[in-house]
């Protein structure tokens, strides 16, 4: 999306004026946004019908062309690797994300069990079925009864239907959303992800891109979009090209030489050095959440860092869905040796041994290495990953049931392989449970208080670390190995509490809506007193603070945001807002240098470096952050028109006018100050047919829109035909 760079010319405009209007640009944006969002017909202002549309010459420059890499699907892969073709089909990655098939599709669409009353009492929902298709209604009770919304599901995401299904819709714009009813294969029940209340229609959300790329080979992601995507050329779930590469070469190679032996033109994981290997896996099993580029654009071999940021976190419950590899490189088999995720895991074959791990371990461990073989009995011995590797409730994935909530549907192996006491202490509980001796029954009361204990320690470490999900996980841990109702009654009042916190963040954010801030800002305090550490909480807090004026607070709070958050760029962005507002650029600059390194690839953020390096008059600079915005959202109206204005004021115009030609296509033609800077480009750039016919379409709108505007109007298009 590059555009050639000309030498700069003599720049004989108003200099330092059009630098101003970087700020003026700013308020004509806000008209242009609500233009660009205005996408029905009847909002729309139509250009008279003997008027012609607008030719944009360098328009196409500027438009994203569809590419898709040379993927050959799975099935072409069988023609040659039957058997691994096989094999691998009946793994879960292919399952990732697919299609809806009759007959694969939860029992729960069965009309019996196809209702689900939501914990918000005005909001229900119906799972249907009509021929082949299937549904999600969303009957929601308001003011003038109840309001029906009918939703197709298109796809099913998922761990291959083990765990939970997630049902998505495409819409005929492109847009992809996650519908927030879920099927939970473990309890053959239905739940909701936790949406938001506040909401209509289907109550549905975005999906995220990271999600929908972690899921599949490949989809073409519209530039810009949250969660826009073209529907032709995808390659669902989780297959053969994901690890190995786009195959296209590789096929036709071999196609037209079928003796050739080696396998030309595609990657081979275990050929690539130990690093590159392991992040064929972590392109998904890993935090590595934050794009540094498009979707879709990491290939086996590359470096992970390349395209991703890696987000740090301190707890399992704050993990995004799969981090094995984190706790993995704790371990000492890992710093001691060269093994990778296929040291243990063959993503060709599914594993349907119950004891694939420890023969894994038994590669390079004998039995008698085990300190503690001779205290433990002998079938305990052979299973090393029961103290070593242990399973742990995956609560940082959880949902909401008709009768409880937190709900996680399966439980995940901690990799950081390691000597485990409470895990030896599981192990030795499961062994004396299959047995009825006296002994053992002794034995199992004992290690039944023991491992309760440890869990009961564990929910009030994180309850004094405000870590109220981890407090539900580890009272869960406690109710499965010592039930009873004291116990129960503890893990109902921690799912109330976090449940209680959950509620007065949404009652908050309804009542900023209904613009009643006072009422808001007690709910936000309110909850900060029940979790000081809230991000988020205090991100809202500090920003109605900086709308009140009271900035001292506003800064408390919005500084807070990155010490209880390092990952949420929210708060130190709004500082650099902040700064700008008040003229203190240096402050301003070193804020969104900050916001940089948590968020590399935000064009909101870039555009608003840009305005700060302009105002230090730093230009240069300032017109590459323009350009970096709209490398990420080419139709970002703001960043569109400041680096029109920048490049003027560099001396650039002829690399302006294929922006300026986009700021009018976006608004259809109707907005004249967008016509008449693109007119005055079209002239500079010695065009004078198309600065005619810019002015031409200006001068029509300016009775309505600037009467004022007319007369310079009139004027340049005298001048302009007079030199025709």
């Amino acid at each position: 999306m590059k555009t050639s760079e000309s030498q700069p010319a003599p720049n004989k405009s108003r200099g330092a004026l059009v630098l101003g209007m970087l700020l003026i640009g700013i308020v004509v944006c806000v008209v242009i946004a609500i233009n660009n969002q205005s996408n029905s017909k009847s909002s729309r202002r139509e250009l008279p019908s003997s008027m012609e549309p607008l030719s944009l010459v360098f328009a196409s420059q500027l438009e994203a062309k569809p590419h898709r890499p040379p993927f050959v699907g799975p099935e072409s892969c069988a023609n040659c690797h039957r058997a691994i073709y096989d094999g691998f089909k009946q793994t879960k990655h292919p399952r990732t994300c697919r299609e809806v098939v009759e007959g694969e599709m939860p029992p729960g669409f069965d009309s019996k069990v196809g209702q689900f009353q939501s914990p918000h009492a005005n909001v229900r929902f119906e799972m249907s079925r009509q021929g082949k298709d299937f549904y999600q209604t969303s009957v929601a009770k308001g003011p003038n009864g109840e309001q029906r919304t009918l939703a197709k599901i298109d796809l099913v995401l998922g761990a291959g239907g083990i765990a939970d299904d997630v049902f998505l819709s495409w819409r005929d714009d492109g847009t992809m959303r996650e519908l927030p009813m879920v099927w939970l294969y473990p309890l053959k029940s239905w739940s909701t992800s936790h949406f938001d209340p506040n909401g209509s229609g289907d109550f549905s959300r975005a999906l995220t891109v990271r999600c929908f790329e972690c899921h599949n080979t490949w989809a073409e992601h519209v530039a810009g979009s949250l969660n826009q995507y073209r529907h032709e050329g995808k390659l669902l779930g989780v297959t053969c090209e994901s690890c190995h590469g786009p195959a296209g070469k590789h096929v036709d190679f071999h196609q037209k030489n079928p003796n050739a032996k080696g396998g030309a033109d595609i990657v081979k994981p275990t050929k690539l050095e130990r690093e590159r290997q392991i992040e064929v896996c972590t392109q998904c099993h890993s935090n590595a959440m934050k794009h540094l580029g498009p979707a879709f654009q990491f290939r086996p071999g590359d470096e992970l860092s390349d395209h991703y940021k890696t987000i740090a976190t301190t707890a399992t419950e704050e993990d995004r869905v799969a981090n094995q590899i984190s706790y993995l490189r704790k371990s000492k088999c890992f710093q001691n040796s060269e093994m990778t995720c296929t040291t243990c895991h063959d993503p060709h074959r599914p594993n349907t041994s119950k004891n694939s791990g420890s023969s894994s371990c038994a590669k390079c461990h004998q039995a008698s290495d085990c300190s503690e073989a001779p205290s433990i009995p002998l079938p305990i011995q052979a299973d090393c990953v029961a103290c070593h590797m242990p399973s742990y409730l995956k609560i940082n994935v959880n949902f909401e049931t008709e009768k409880d909530n937190y709900v996680p549907p399966l439980r995940r192996i901690d990799h950081q392989i390691a000597s485990h006491p409470f895990a030896r202490d599981e192990a030795l509980l499961k062994y004396h449970s299959q047995r009825s001796d006296e002994s053992s029954l002794a034995e199992v009361k004992r290690l039944k208080q023991r491992l309760a204990d440890h869990y009961q320690q564990e929910a009030e470490r994180c309850r004094l670390e405000y870590r109220f999900l981890g407090v539900v996980a580890a009272l869960r841990e406690v109710v499965r190995i010592q039930e009873s109702d004291e116990n129960r009654k503890k893990l109902q009042d921690a799912v109330g509490f976090q449940s209680n916190l959950d509620l007065l963040a949404t009652t908050g954010q309804r009542q900023l809506l209904e613009n009643n801030v006072p009422a808001a800002m007690l709910s936000f305090q309110s909850l900060l007193k029940l979790k000081p550490n809230d991000a988020k909480t205090h991100g809202r807090i500090g920003t109605e603070y900086a709308k009140l004026g009271d900035m001292p607070k506003a800064v408390e709070h919005l500084k807070a945001v990155a010490i209880h958050d390092p990952n949420d760029v929210f708060g130190v962005s709004m500082l650099g807002w902040l700064a700008y507002l008040g003229h203190r650029d240096q402050e301003a600059l070193d804020y969104y240098l900050q916001a940089e390194i948590i968020e590399p690839r935000e064009a909101k953020l870039n555009y608003q470096m840009g305005l700060v390096l302009a105002r230090l008059n730093r230009l240069p600079e300032a017109r590459e952050k323009f350009k970096k915005a709209l490398e990420i959202e080419p139709d970002r109206p703001d960043a569109l028109q400041a680096y029109v204005l920048a490049s003027l004021e560099s001396g650039y115009p002829k690399d302006a006018l294929p922006y300026a030609e986009r700021v009018v296509k976006l608004t259809n033609s109707q907005d004249i100050r967008a016509l008449m800077m693109l007119a005055d480009l079209y002239q500079a750039a010695d065009m004078p047919a198309q600065a005619i016919q810019a002015n031409e379409i200006a001068m029509r709108l300016a009775p309505s829109q600037d009467p004022a505007a007319a007369a310079r109007i009139l004027n340049a298009l005298r001048s302009l035909r007079a030199k025709k």
